[in-house]
């Protein structure tokens, strides 16, 4: 719930209206939050909206916040399901391993990938 006031709030910059020129001096001032935790609501709260299966685990609390930025690099609606079931199956540091393996999986696909010759080459 803070992840989402918070995010509408800098998504509206409301922080304006009360005389604060930037949303991270409100949240440390008024707030009391590090910049790195409002950040990380934030980025936990736009990821639940693009995958469902990461919402309803982390408004239910079978996700912990630290591991649930830890998968956004490679969440995607379809799969949301399966890394949160991963996240809890290992320990954060190893979770934070495969995503970083996944990762450097889906930069390398294309590359491996047969490629088109060009329009109007001979074969």
């Amino acid at each position: 719930m803070t992840g989402r006031l918070l995010r509408l709030f800098c998504d509206l910059r409301l922080y304006l209206l009360l005389d604060f020129v930037a949303s991270a001096r409100y949240v440390r001032e008024r707030l009391g939050l590090s910049i790195r935790k409002a950040r990380a609501l934030i980025a936990v709260e736009r990821a639940t909206r693009r995958a469902p299966a990461l919402a309803a685990a982390y408004e239910e609390g079978r996700i912990a916040r630290p591991r649930a930025l830890a998968i956004l690099p490679v969440l995607s609606a379809t799969e949301a399901g399966a890394w949160v079931a991963r996240a809890n199956a290992v320990t954060l540091r190893r979770l934070v391993d495969e995503v970083a393996w996944a990762e450097s999986m889906q930069d390398l696909t294309p590359l491996s990938m047969p490629v088109a010759p060009p329009p109007g080459a001979s074969s």
